[in-house]
C-alpha cells in the first residue's frame, strides 16, 4: 500500500512539474508599412497589418494559433473583375488564419488566406473560384529553437483553393481544374546585432510549376523554378516594459524571375496596376507589440 501511495505521489509530482514548465503565451501587435511585400512580391501600398495569437511554450515544444490581417490605407478596393480596367485591383483587404506547432526545432503548420469581396471564405479542392481563398501547409526547421543559431528553412505548399487553372483534355470538352500545388521554399538567418538590432537575409524560391507566385495579370505566367525573393531586413526594437515593445524596420528585396531592364525599377507612383510587375521592392515600417 505504501508503495502504491508513493507511486501515486511521484506521478502527481511529475505531472505538476511538467505542467509548471508549460507557459501560456499570447500576443497582440500591429504594423504600419509603406508597402505590403510578401515573398518577393509587391501586394499593395501603405497598409495596416494587425496580428493576434495565443498558444503555449514548453521545453522543446510550442504551439501558436492566430489571425493576421492587411488593410491597404491608400490603394485598396473591393473591385477585381470590373470590365473597366481602371477600377480593378489585386490589393483587397486580407485575413489569414494560421497555426504553428514546434517540436525540437521541427515546425509544422497551416495558413488559410482569405481576400475580402471576392469569393466565399473557404474554397475546397475541386473547382475553386477564381481569385478566391487559399490554404497552405508548412514544414520547416528552426535551429534557434534548440541552438544559439538563427538559421531556419521553411517549405510552403498550397493544397486547397485558388491555385491552378482550368484545362480541356482530348477525351472531353469539359474543363478540368489542374492544381499546381504551388510550393515556396525560404531559407533565412536571423542575426542578432548590438543595441537590439536584428538583420535577416532571406533567399526564397519556388520548386515546381505554380500559379500564385507568378507575376502578371494571369497568375499562370511562371511555370519553372525561379528565385522570387532575395531580401534583407533590418529591425530595431525598444522594450517599453515587461509586456510592451515598439520597433521600426526597413526591408528591400529583388525578384529574379524574368528580370530585365524594363522591370528593374521601384514603384513610387502608388498605382496598383503596375505594382505587381516590379522586380525591385522596398518598404519601411513601424511596429507595436503586446505580449
Amino acid at each position: 500500500m505504501k508503495k502504491i501511495y508513493a507511486l501515486v505521489v511521484a506521478g502527481l509530482l511529475s505531472v505538476t512539474a511538467a505542467t509548471a514548465q508549460v507557459e501560456f503565451t499570447w500576443g497582440v501587435s500591429a504594423d504600419v508599412v509603406s508597402a505590403y511585400l510578401w515573398r518577393g512580391q509587391y501586394l499593395g501600398g501603405l497598409s495596416f497589418q494587425p496580428d493576434v495569437n495565443i498558444g503555449f511554450e514548453a521545453e522543446h515544444c510550442s504551439l501558436s494559433v492566430g489571425a493576421w490581417g492587411n488593410v491597404g490605407l491608400s490603394d485598396w478596393k473591393f473591385v477585381r473583375n470590373n470590365p473597366n480596367e481602371a477600377l480593378n485591383t489585386y490589393f483587397v483587404p486580407e485575413l489569414d488564419l494560421y497555426l504553428d506547432f514546434g517540436f525540437y526545432g521541427v515546425h509544422v503548420g497551416a495558413t488559410h488566406y482569405y481576400y475580402f469581396g471576392q469569393t466565399k471564405f473557404f474554397n475546397g479542392f475541386n473547382k475553386p473560384e477564381t481569385g478566391g481563398s487559399q490554404t497552405e501547409v508548412m514544414l520547416g526547421y528552426h535551429f534557434a529553437d534548440e541552438l544559439d543559431f538563427g538559421l531556419y528553412i521553411n517549405a510552403y505548399t498550397y493544397i486547397l483553393g485558388d491555385d491552378g487553372e482550368y484545362t480541356r483534355t482530348l477525351l472531353t470538352t469539359d474543363e478540368v481544374y489542374k492544381r499546381y500545388f504551388s510550393t515556396y521554399v525560404e531559407l533565412g538567418y536571423e542575426i542578432e546585432l548590438p543595441a537590439d538590432f536584428t538583420l535577416t537575409p532571406v533567399l526564397g524560391t519556388v520548386i515546381n510549376p505554380y500559379s500564385c507566385y507568378a507575376d502578371g495579370p494571369t497568375w499562370s505566367d511562371l511555370k519553372h523554378l525561379g528565385f522570387t525573393n532575395l531580401s534583407l531586413r533590418l529591425d530595431k526594437t525598444w522594450e517599453l516594459g515587461e509586456h510592451t515593445s515598439i520597433g521600426v524596420f526597413a526591408l528591400g528585396s529583388v525578384n529574379f524571375n524574368d528580370i530585365n531592364k524594363d522591370n528593374l525599377w521601384l514603384n513610387t507612383s502608388g498605382e496598383d496596376k503596375i505594382g505587381y510587375n516590379q522586380k525591385l521592392n522596398g518598404c519601411i515600417g513601424f511596429n507595436i507589440s503586446f505580449e
